[in-house]
C-alpha cells in the first residue's frame, strides 16, 4: 500500500502484516491466483493513484474501487495456467540464456589466451610508439549534445565494445584540446575502474564526434608493424590483463609504469 505502492503476492503461511500491507482474501468462486496476476499487471496504474510527500501510499478505498474482470472460475484457472505455462518456459529461457553466457565468457577467454599462446614475449612499451593520457573536465552529468563536447565515462570502456553514447557534457570548454579527442581506430585503456577492470582495453570501431578522452582512460600509440586487432584481444587476455591487476590494484595505472621496458608491466606475446 506504500512505499513501494503495488507489489503484490501470495502468502505461503499464516502471517502478521504490517501498516503498510493489505491483506485480501477473495470471495468463494473466485481463484487467488487470477486475482494476483490481475494487480501484478495492473501495478503501474495503483502506484500511479498513491499521495504523499514523503512516500507515496494508497488507501483501502482506491484499492477496493480498483477494477478487475471476473470471468467463471473454469475460465480463471485456465487463465491462471496458460500464465504459468509461459512463466516456466521464461525461467527455461533464461536458464538456457545464462549457460550460454557463462559458454561465451569461457569461449571469450580462450581466444585470448590464443593470442599469447605463441611468439616472443615482449613488455608492452616495445609495441607502442607513445601513450597519451586523457584530462580531468568540469562536467554535467547528461549526456553532450551532437554539437557539444563530450568526455568519456569509465562505463565506455567498460564491457569489451566502446560505447561513445556513455560520456558527460564539458562545461569548461576553455581547456578543450583537439588533440585528445577520440578517433576510429584508437585502442584505449581504462586507467581506474574496479579492480576486475583495471586494464582492460577497448578498440574504438565508430565513435561520435567531439568526444574527450579523461583523466582515467589512455591511448595507446600503437607502432605500424602491430596489429591493433590482435593487441586489443592479447591485453584483454587472462594472463596479459591479471598481470596489471595485480600490480596497479590500489592506484590508478601511470603512463610511465604501463610503458617502461622490463618493469614488470602488462606483457605480451608478439609474434613479429
Amino acid at each position: 500500500m506504500r512505499a513501494p505502492v503495488g507489489p503484490t503476492n501470495l502468502a505461503p503461511c499464516d502471517c502478521a502484516i504490517g501498516r503498510g500491507l493489505a491483506s485480501l482474501r477473495p470471495q468463494g468462486g473466485i481463484a487467488s491466483w487470477h486475482v494476483l496476476y490481475w494487480l501484478r499487471a495492473s501495478q503501474r496504474e495503483l502506484a500511479s493513484r498513491g499521495t504523499g510527500t514523503t512516500f507515496a501510499a494508497i488507501s483501502g478505498a482506491v484499492l477496493r474501487e480498483h477494477p478487475i474482470p471476473l470471468p467463471p472460475l473454469a475460465e480463471q484457472r485456465r487463465i491462471v495456467v496458460a500464465i504459468e505455462e509461459h512463466f516456466s518456459r521464461l525461467d527455461a529461457a533464461e536458464a538456457s540464456l545464462r549457460r550460454a553466457r557463462n559458454r561465451a565468457i569461457s569461449l571469450r577467454k580462450t581466444i585470448r589466451s590464443l593470442a599469447v599462446a605463441e611468439g616472443v614475449e615482449r613488455s608492452l612499451g616495445e609495441l607502442l610508439d607513445g601513450i597519451e593520457a586523457g584530462k580531468s573536465f568540469k562536467c554535467d552529468g547528461r549526456p553532450a549534445a551532437a554539437d557539444e563536447w563530450g568526455v568519456i565515462k569509465v562505463s565506455a570502456m567498460t564491457w569489451g565494445s566502446f560505447d561513445d553514447q556513455e560520456n558527460k557534457a564539458v562545461t569548461t570548454e576553455d581547456r578543450i584540446d583537439p588533440r585528445w579527442e577520440i578517433k576510429p581506430g584508437d585502442l584505449l585503456l581504462s586507467r581506474a575502474n574496479t579492480s576486475e577492470y583495471v586494464g582492460a582495453s577497448v578498440l574504438v570501431r565508430t565513435c561520435r564526434g567531439r568526444l574527450l578522452l579523461s583523466d582515467k582512460s589512455m591511448r595507446l600509440l600503437v607502432r605500424q608493424d602491430i596489429d591493433k586487432s590482435w593487441l586489443h584481444l592479447a591485453l584483454n587476455a587472462p594472463e596479459s590483463s591479471s598481470d596489471v591487476r595485480r600490480r596497479d590494484r590500489h592506484k590508478p595505472l601511470d603512463a610511465e609504469h604501463l610503458a617502461r621496458e622490463g618493469a614488470g608491466c602488462a606483457t605480451t606475446r608478439a609474434s613479429t
